[in-house]
C-alpha cells in the first residue's frame, strides 16, 4: 500500500540499554535498505534476519561470534550449566568427554536457533574428576575443561 502513512516515516536507529542499533543496510537478497535509498524506513516494518535470543532478552545483533562459556559452578557437585551462543542458526553438538576421551553425555545434538543457550549436566552417576565437554557447531569448535568434586 503505497499511500501508507507509514512508507518512509520510521527512524533509522534505536537505543537499547545504552547502545545504539541501526536498521540493517541490506535485506537478505543484499538489496539495499531502505528501498529507496536516502528515505526512511518504513515504520514498523523490519527485514532483518535478526531475532531476540532465548535467554535474558538479549538482541541478535550483539552475538557477532559463537562461543562456548565456562562451566558453572565449576568445580560443581552434581550438577553444573554451559551456556553457549550462536550468531546464525546451526547444527549444535555439544559432548562431555572423560580423560580418556571417551564420550560419556551427549548433552545437544539438533539444529538451535542463533541466541543465547543453556543446558544443565548432571554428573549424579559420574566419577569425581576432571571432565571436558566440546561444541561443535557447524565450522566452530571449541572446548572447556570441569571438576566434579564429591
Amino acid at each position: 500500500m503505497d499511500n501508507s502513512p507509514c512508507i518512509s516515516a520510521g527512524t533509522d536507529s534505536i537505543e537499547w540499554q545504552g547502545i545504539i542499533y541501526y536498521h540493517p543496510d541490506y535485506c537478505f537478497y543484499g538489496n539495499p535498505r531502505p528501498d529507496p535509498v536516502d528515505t526512511a524506513p518504513d515504520m514498523g516494518a523490519s527485514e532483518s534476519h535478526e531475532g531476540w535470543s532465548d535467554i535474558e532478552d538479549e538482541p541478535l545483533s550483539r552475538l557477532q561470534t559463537f562461543s562456548l562459556n565456562q562451566n558453572y559452578p565449576n568445580p560443581f557437585n552434581p550438577t553444573t550449566m554451559i551456556n553457549y551462543q550462536l550468531p546464525m542458526t546451526s547444527d549444535v553438538e555439544l559432548s562431555v568427554y572423560n580423560l580418556l576421551g571417551q564420550k560419556i553425555a551427549t548433552l545437544v545434538n539438533e539444529s538451535q536457533r542463533a541466541g543465547n543457550h543453556q543446558v544443565g549436566w548432571d554428573a549424579s552417576n559420574q566419577a569425581s574428576g576432571v571432565y571436558y565437554y566440546q561444541i561443535r557447531a557447524g565450522e566452530f569448535q571449541d572446548v572447556k575443561k570441569m571438576i566434579l568434586i564429591r
